[in-house]
């Protein structure tokens, strides 16, 4: 039979193992929530790239891309754009199809990208924001 302390050393075992996995947990719970923002971000630079764009522009782009973008969006997305897009300005030039990436806080460019770059690059600073 366990004496009183390997029972008392047993079970703050078990509550030191039930404190880590719900620290665990909610760790989980925290890093789910920051993809889902970023998602929705990258969602929104996306959104507003297309919205400076004139219809002549949208035919170059592949059909699929423009559907699953306008199929992301919604009615609390719109309202919560407004503070995402806070940051960055999205300069498009029709002339060369590529758009300007401009940082609004620190008045510098971040980078000139035709669509698919864009879009990789946010997937990339995506990845190492996490």
């Amino acid at each position: 039979m366990p004496s009183k302390t390997n029972y008392t050393d047993s079970e703050k075992e078990r509550i030191y193992t039930i404190v880590n996995i719900k620290e665990s947990i909610i760790a989980l719970e925290h890093d789910v929530t920051k993809i889902h923002q970023n998602l929705k971000r990258i969602t929104w630079e996306i959104y507003y790239l297309y919205k400076d764009m004139a219809p002549e522009d949208f035919k170059k782009m592949l059909r699929s891309d423009i559907d699953e973008m306008w199929n992301n969006f919604s009615e609390k997305g719109l309202i919560e754009s407004e503070k995402l897009s806070a940051k960055y300005e999205h300069i498009y030039d029709r002339a060369t199809g590529f758009i300007t990436v401009k940082n609004k806080r620190q008045d510098r460019v971040v980078g000139v990208f035709d669509y698919h770059e864009l879009c990789e690059y946010l997937r990339v600073q995506t990845i190492l924001e996490q």
